[in-house]
């Protein structure tokens, strides 16, 4: 089901479904020549710059010499489950510092970053929707979700959660 399909299902109208996105969908950045494993390395490096920290999430299947399946990555429980709801290219933590109407103690947030190829601007196949689904997911229980495509975006979505 596509995060349209389900609006659809619960009256959601969709300013607010465009609303949503435009939280965890960066505008395009400019970029030429970049790639998302470049952007990546990026952003692992830009991350400690910022306080926080970003590591790589492989997803994948295979089997041992011994002939067992494993899965390996961040919620790869199944295929079935992969399909459709499939963790990010880069795991990690942010801090941020709890203004003092929260006792003023810094909380490290879960953050979920998926990486995508320059000039992409929205989710426009099954694989991209399953990344969305865990974004989404990620925003909900209060952590921190985006896709980006360039390092830039990643700086500008930190900046505004710290205020």
């Amino acid at each position: 089901m596509t995060f349209e399909e389900w609006a659809i299902k619960w009256n959601i109208p969709a300013a607010a479904l465009q609303d949503l996105r435009a939280v965890y969908v960066p505008p395009p950045a400019d970029v030429a020549g970049s790639s998302e494993a470049a952007t990546q390395s990026r952003l692992r490096v830009e991350a400690p710059k910022l306080g926080a920290a970003l590591w790589r999430n492989n997803n994948g299947a295979a089997t041992d010499e011994t002939g067992r399946h494993l899965r390996y990555g961040l919620g790869n429980d199944s295929k079935k489950i992969n399909d459709r709801f499939k963790s990010s290219d880069l795991i990690g933590v942010t801090p941020i510092t709890v203004r003092p109407e929260h006792v003023g103690r810094v909380v490290g947030l879960f953050t979920a970053v998926e990486v995508k190829h320059p000039g992409w601007t929205r989710p426009e196949n099954d694989r991209d929707r399953a990344q969305e689904a865990f974004l989404v997911t990620v925003c909900q229980l209060g952590g921190l979700g985006m896709f980006v495509t360039h390092e830039s975006q990643y700086h500008e979505f930190i900046a505004k959660i710290r205020g």
